[in-house]
């Protein structure tokens, strides 16, 4: 459900709105239900040495429900004939992540100078949050406490499981939400400059990303220097947390004609 309504009122363009949406999933999804033998090469294969032997035990049933939403508000306000000034604030909240409604500002500015005619320079500066999908959390509550586990067996026989010499059934693996995780945000800045030269319109844009929060996979009870587990009766526990960071740059040039069919970018 979502609704936005428009006030224009003198130099003022001013728009409010919200979106709210609930899902509930039912999945009884089987993935590696039989197992799946892994070689370490070719050769091998070929004499039937497995390395490992990985399946999905336990039940796969799933139901879960997530409560998301958002509010915004945004105000275009015209300072001048040449410049247009946009200042706008957005909530998110998503009810599996405990994090609070997550404020995100924004603001960017429209200047078309009269001294260089057909050109039109932009810039900005905004923060935004992501969902965490539904299938991600389907797919760490059906490998939680509850639900299937991974079992991984270390030199398995081939292709009876249980017939190596040296197989080493591990214990179960399980995954869960770390208690502090957030919703995952970006923080996008950017300057343009636009050129209409006849029916075209050359585009020059520097932009600049950064993004926090992503979730990111640690097994918490991975194997140590002298190669045992910390706690040697438990399994892989494959913690997700917000520690995924990312930085990127570009400079994009466009020439756009009438009607955008004939775009290129460099």
């Amino acid at each position: 459900m979502e609704d936005d309504l428009d006030i224009l009122r003198g130099r003022h363009a001013l728009r409010v709105g919200f979106a709210l949406e609930h899902q509930a999933v039912m999945s009884a999804e089987r993935i590696n239900e039989y197992g799946t033998f892994t070689f370490a090469n070719l050769s091998d294969y070929e004499q039937g040495r497995p390395l490992t032997f990985t399946r999905r035990v336990g039940n796969p049933d799933v139901r879960i429900a997530t409560t998301r939403g958002g509010a915004y508000i945004q105000d275009d306000v015209r300072l001048s004939q040449s410049v247009t000034l946009g200042l706008g604030l957005r909530w998110e909240a998503q009810g599996a992540i405990q994090d609070g409604l997550n404020p995100a500002p924004r603001i960017r500015v429209s200047w078309s100078p009269r001294a260089i005619p057909s050109t039109a320079v932009k810039g900005g500066v905004g923060w935004y949050y992501d969902w965490v999908e539904t299938d991600l959390r389907a797919q760490v509550a059906r490998l939680g406490a509850s639900g299937q586990s991974e079992m991984v067996v270390v030199d398995p026989g081939y292709p009876d499981v249980a017939a190596g010499d040296a197989t080493i059934f591990l214990p179960p693996s399980r995954y869960r939400f770390a208690e502090d995780a957030l919703l995952p945000m970006v923080r996008r800045m950017f300057l343009g400059v636009d050129y209409q030269i006849g029916n075209a319109t050359v585009r020059a844009v520097v932009e600049d990303t950064s993004s926090a929060n992503g979730l990111r996979a640690r097994n918490l009870n991975a194997p140590v220097g002298n190669g045992e587990r910390p706690n040697p009766a438990a399994g892989r526990d494959v913690l997700l947390e917000s520690a995924r960071r990312a930085h990127v740059r570009t400079v994009r040039l466009e020439a756009r004609g009438r009607g955008g069919a004939d775009a290129r970018r460099v």
